[in-house]
């Protein structure tokens, strides 16, 4: 049974994600602040006697993510892969947005995914084997008003991904 860490799976994609991941017989690590939508997909999958775990993580806070990260390493072991869902998006046009809103999207969408790899490479390079799947969007490639925040940090995705795929070249 091959555990799959993933983060951002109250809704949207990276609940979809975890519902059919389930479906093939994986064992979940999620990575997930508590919400109404976080605790019904684990009714869900409580009811259909899925193996899971949910590991409390604010992605806005590093020491939260590592945290987690090296929780799951403890506690379930090595995951096979590892996929960096959660994404955050705050509408606004440069002049309006709060250095902290922006910080908030690249903490989410950019240095949680660092973080993840970075807290959990070391055990998966020890077992010569693993996935790391990072979630960008159409925004990684494109300018849109009111989101540059938001594509900023998705386009320093693609580029963290690639850099790190040069790192990780021939490793399993």
């Amino acid at each position: 049974m091959t555990l799959v860490a993933l983060s951002g799976s109250s809704r949207g994609i990276g609940r979809a994600t975890a519902l059919a991941l389930a479906e093939r017989g994986a064992a979940l690590a999620l990575l997930a602040r508590p919400s109404p939508e976080q605790r019904e997909l684990e009714a869900r999958l409580e009811r259909a006697n899925v193996r899971f775990t949910t590991f409390a993580c604010d992605l806005e806070d590093p020491e939260s993510t590592l945290t987690a990260c090296h929780g799951i390493v403890e506690r379930c072991g090595t995951p096979g892969a590892v996929i960096a869902n959660a994404g955050a998006i705050e509408r606004a046009l440069v002049v309006e947005t709060s250095p902290e809103s922006f910080q908030r999207q690249l903490a989410v969408n950019l240095t949680a995914p660092f973080l993840m790899a970075k807290a959990f490479l070391p055990s998966m390079l020890s077992a010569g084997r693993g996935r790391l799947v990072f979630l960008g969007s159409i925004s990684s490639t494109l300018g849109t008003a009111g989101a540059a925040a938001y594509c900023a940090s998705k386009w320093g995705l693609v580029g963290f991904m690639k850099s790190l795929a040069e790192e990780l070249r021939d490793t399993g």
